[in-house]
């Protein structure tokens, strides 16, 4: 009877991690839908009103979003110093969306936060679906192992 109780502990105890991984997948592609979001809107055509209220919103969101990205990106990148890195590349993504906004609302327009956003969130995004899709096999090796 003990040895069963202690079987099912383990079982559930490896369930519970793989949903964890799971949960931390599930976020970082919200990040990423949010960073997603952000370039569609820097590159909609759209009245400057309505491209500062998106914006607005986006900013609101960018320390959550963050937050988000730190806690679940720790779980899933083992390569400290590309964590480190993709941490600062997110950080500095946020920031240009500040200046991006500020830029909008003096001037109409920003070509040069346009311009870095652009070229910077596609290879975060793309990483981003390269982590995932890398816990998401060792996920499976670990659920395989276990059968």
């Amino acid at each position: 009877m003990m040895k069963k109780t202690i079987i099912v502990f383990i079982l559930l105890l490896g369930n519970f991690s793989l949903a964890q991984n799971r949960s931390a997948i599930d976020s970082l592609f919200q990040v990423k839908d949010y960073l997603l979001n952000v370039k569609h809107c820097i590159n909609e055509e759209q009245t400057g009103e309505e491209k500062i209220a998106q914006l607005k919103q986006f900013i609101k969101l960018a320390s959550s979003q963050e937050a988000i990205f730190e806690r679940n990106a720790n779980a899933i990148i083992k390569n400290k110093k590309e964590l480190k890195q993709l941490k600062t590349t997110l950080h500095f993504i946020l920031q240009s969306i500040i200046l991006y906004h500020e830029d909008i609302n003096q001037n109409g327009k920003s070509p040069t936060e346009s311009f870095y956003l652009n070229k910077n969130i596609p290879p975060l995004v793309d990483k981003i679906y390269y982590y995932c899709k890398i816990e998401k096999l060792e996920e499976q090796k670990r659920t395989h192992k276990k059968q």
